[in-house]
């Protein structure tokens, strides 16, 4: 028993250690082409790529998506892959208060995870106006406005990729099986929760009875579970 417990200690905190390790990185901007983007990878051996990729739709499924899976797009299960939009601001600490707008590529691979963030916009006061203009039109090596703009995009984006890689590391998610189902976006009896947001998303609404648990997704498409699994299906 004391053995069991030093090795779950040890793998704890091998996780918190990653974790304050990510939260400390910063993902500068470089530049493919003419483009201006954010690109790298983060390796989270030895957790499994099915552990890393599931992990990180719930990281935006929970902290991005308003409904279902609005904000997630090309999701490829086979490839373990998938976009999504999201805007930042401006931390608490900085000078700006500014809007930045984005879409990020995430690709699991190997024990590692591959990002990639392109088509920035930032929103932006100049003077009594809002000005929107692209990261790519930024002059960063010419004027220290620009930079300073660019620094602080810089300080939000790897914000948010640390939160989701901290999430990552420490989430215990439920197993996944159903994986072809989850493809299609099918959801059968028998799966688990976690199962079913991968499949469908998050519901509008969850209502507990005490015997059972019932996710509405919208007027014709109510999910019930019992004991953890989906007993009915209603569409």
């Amino acid at each position: 028993m004391k053995k069991r417990l030093v090795v779950y200690l040890a793998v704890f905190f091998a996780a918190v250690f990653s974790q304050l390790q990510a939260q400390k990185s910063s993902y500068p901007i470089s530049y493919d082409g003419d483009k201006a983007v954010v690109t790298g990878f983060v390796s989270f051996e030895p957790l499994s790529d099915e552990h890393i990729f599931a992990n990180a739709y719930f990281w935006v499924l929970d902290n991005v998506c308003t409904v279902r899976k609005d904000e997630i797009k090309d999701m490829d299960i086979e490839n373990k892959s998938f976009k999504f939009n999201v805007k930042a601001t401006s931390l608490e600490t900085s000078k700006l208060k500014n809007i930045y707008t984005m879409e990020i590529s995430v690709k699991v691979l190997s024990g590692k995870l591959v990002f990639y963030i392109s088509d920035v916009w930032i929103e932006g006061q100049n003077g009594l106006i809002r000005k929107t203009v692209a990261l790519n039109s930024l002059k960063i090596e010419i004027k220290a406005k620009d930079k300073e703009i660019a620094d602080d995009f810089v300080r939000s984006e790897s914000s948010i990729l640390n939160k989701m890689f901290a999430f990552i590391n420490i989430n215990d998610m439920q197993k996944i099986s159903h994986w072809s189902d989850i493809a299609n976006e099918n959801v059968v009896k028998g799966m688990n929760e976690d199962e079913v947001r991968l499949s469908v998303g998050k519901p509008r609404t969850i209502i507990d009875s005490g015997k059972e648990i019932q996710w509405m997704y919208n007027a014709s498409f109510y999910i019930f579970f019992k004991n953890g699994k989906v007993d009915s299906i209603m569409r």
